[in-house]
């Protein structure tokens, strides 16, 4: 693990466990990169909703 990075683990549904892997190989990243990009958008889209003047 990389300094900086903390390991978390996950409970999924078995079908949402096997997406995850399958787009991870047919990617080919692993499983980690393809839910760090997810999380990292889902980040910004909700930093902007959140900057956004009401």
């Amino acid at each position: 693990m990389a300094p900086g990075e903390r390991r978390v683990q996950l409970d999924l549904p078995v079908d949402l466990a096997e997406w995850l892997q399958n787009f991870a190989e047919l990617s080919h990243r692993t499983a980690t990169d393809v839910v760090r990009t997810l999380l990292e958008a889902e980040r910004r889209r909700v930093a902007a909703n959140w900057e956004r003047p009401q």
